[in-house]
């Protein structure tokens, strides 16, 4: 088996993978973030405080 990869080649490819893990990292948080305000609606105090506010 030939080795066809050239330096360049790696390291446009290293540079590429680290893009899309940092796009998928920002994905993540964010939803990370969605979920935090979802569960925290959902929480007995903020359902408590909504009650009252009515």
């Amino acid at each position: 088996m030939q080795n066809n990869f050239k330096p360049r080649q790696t390291e446009a490819a290293k540079k590429r993978l680290s893009v899309y893990l940092k796009e998928a990292e920002q994905i993540l948080e964010a939803e990370k973030q969605l979920y935090k305000k979802i569960r925290k609606r959902h929480s007995l105090g903020y359902r408590i405080l909504a009650f009252f506010k009515k």
